[in-house]
């Protein structure tokens, strides 16, 4: 298997997606990717998008994407 994708519906808390954008203009300046803690783990903000999602988060264990767009699971 080279892949998995799993999607789910939540309701984001808007300090976490302030969290996100603010560290996704970082990246985007920087033009690499940048340190985001999230909960206990540690990812990798990409400076682009995954697919249609906004913030792509990246760890050793895989990638996660996350939108705050209303069409798409969170």
């Amino acid at each position: 298997m080279d892949a998995l994708y799993l999607s789910g519906r939540t309701v984001l808390p808007g300090r976490l997606l302030e969290r996100l954008e603010e560290a996704r203009q970082w990246a985007e300046a920087l033009s690499t990717p940048i340190s985001f803690d999230l909960g206990d783990e540690a990812f990798a903000l990409a400076p682009n998008a995954f697919g249609r999602y906004r913030y792509c988060l990246e760890h050793p264990d895989g990638r996660v994407g996350i939108s705050p767009s209303s069409r798409l699971p969170p």
